[in-house]
């Protein structure tokens, strides 16, 4: 199989630009433009380690390494290690999900060190079901943020008074944060 650099650098690219703006739409913080691009270019060049050789615990330190500089560059230093580990979930996330689509559609690809390269894919397949992925993997981010964000607003409250004890739901007053 032949690999393109060009294909590969813009897959990744592309790839890659989508994961980190998911990451960012569920850790709260979206990257400026620039910043996503640059954080994209990362993720593109980082797929030419396919042509490297290396093994075991080194290429996954590699892979962690590139993620930890893809989400810098996009994200900076704040809370780098949890947007770091939601980018590479939802990269590991990702590639099971691209595993599934080449075992039921039966496509040839070739592994190498924990990558896959797909060779005889069309480009409007692909679309489509990235598209599928896109839409799928928003509803999730979207389905954890509303699950957390119902866990940080209320909570069960007991209030005491003149001796007997009221048990009852309260809510986080975003106004001034009173309890």
């Amino acid at each position: 199989m032949v690999v393109y650099g060009e294909y590969l650098f813009a897959e990744n690219f592309i790839a890659g630009g989508l994961l980190l703006w998911l990451t960012g739409r569920m850790t709260g913080y979206r990257p400026r433009p620039g910043r996503l691009a640059l954080a994209a270019t990362v993720c593109g060049a980082g797929s030419f380690i396919i042509f490297v050789p290396l093994a075991g615990l080194l290429s996954a330190a590699v892979r962690i390494a590139i993620g930890v500089v893809a989400a810098l560059a996009a994200f900076g230093p704040g809370q780098l290690l949890k947007k770091t580990a939601v980018l590479l979930i939802l990269t590991f996330a990702s590639g099971g999900a691209v595993m599934a689509l080449l075992l039921w559609q039966q496509e040839p690809a070739i592994t190498h060190q924990g990558i896959i390269y797909i060779d005889a894919i069309t480009y409007m397949k692909l679309l489509c079901f990235g598209t599928v992925a896109l839409g799928l993997s928003y509803w999730f981010v979207r389905l954890v943020r509303r699950r957390s964000t119902g866990f940080a607003l209320h909570g069960s409250v007991r209030l005491s008074l003149g001796g007997r004890s009221y048990d009852f739901c309260g809510y986080v007053d975003s106004g001034n944060s009173l309890r």
